[in-house]
């Protein structure tokens, strides 16, 4: 019988987040070749395993592509027009289908809040305002606002304790962009009152369980309402919203 060597799952996210970061910040480009295996393995101070399972992971998505013989590189361009994949998917998922998903976030992350404010460690701190800094300063370019913004939902669930849930978010993550791409800006949407990822982050700072848990149930009942109001529009008229709110975010950047 062969055993497969057991990977730790948060250190391959880490990496897998590490080179996503090269490429979505232009230090590489489509089709550069990345550094040699040996050479990432000494520079990221992780395994061989850690480092192949990460790079799996992007290439799965299309994001890298691993050449035999010749290295591994990043995708072509139509593979890593990560924002015109977002918006195709935003155009194709119904607003409809997409309120089940967000049912779904709200059973997982509403409750995983609270257990993140009750568990919350400093370092996890440190790392939930940094992740939080980052996506306050990608607001000019949408895709990476977007990366930014699942990535702060999914530490808050990973702190939470239930590696399980954080999974299946992560499983989810298309179409968590398309309901955030669904939900741009448009005339009469139903608009936060505050900041609710800065509401959510000061609870957890507070390590305030119950005033987690209201803050990111107040996070997704907006969710439901500005799917709701999308819904209801015409599709032709949600459609063009769409694309328009998304021009104008950046988002048709290639």
């Amino acid at each position: 019988m062969k055993l497969k060597p057991i990977v730790q799952t948060s250190l391959v996210n880490e990496v897998a987040g590490r080179l996503r970061g090269l490429v979505e910040s232009g230090n590489l480009n489509a089709g550069d070749r990345l550094p040699s295996e040996p050479e990432l393995v000494e520079r990221l101070h992780v395994s061989r395993t850690v480092l192949r399972e990460a790079i799996s992971r992007l290439e799965s998505i299309g994001l890298l592509k691993v050449k035999r013989g010749l290295g591994t590189f990043v995708g072509d361009r139509a593979g890593l027009s990560v924002t015109t994949q977002l918006i195709r998917s935003a155009m194709a998922i119904s607003p409809k289908d997409l309120l089940q998903v967000a049912e779904f976030r709200r059973l997982i992350e509403c409750p995983c809040s609270r257990n993140a404010a009750e568990r919350v460690s400093d370092a996890q701190l440190v790392e939930l305002e940094g992740i939080y800094q980052d996506m306050m300063n990608s607001k000019d370019d949408l895709a990476v606002s977007m990366r930014k913004d699942f990535d702060l939902h999914l530490k808050i669930v990973e702190i939470g304790g239930n590696e399980l849930m954080r999974n299946v978010l992560e499983v989810l993550q298309e179409f968590i962009f398309a309901a955030m791409v669904q939900t741009l800006d448009q005339p009469g949407l139903p608009k936060a009152s505050g900041n609710q990822h800065l509401e959510l982050l000061e609870a957890i700072k507070a390590r305030n369980g119950a005033r987690a848990e209201r803050a990111a149930t107040a996070h997704m009942d907006l969710l439901a309402a500005r799917l709701e109001f999308v819904a209801a529009q015409p599709k032709e008229k949600s459609a063009e919203a769409i694309a328009r709110a998304a021009e104008r975010k950046g988002a048709a950047r290639v």
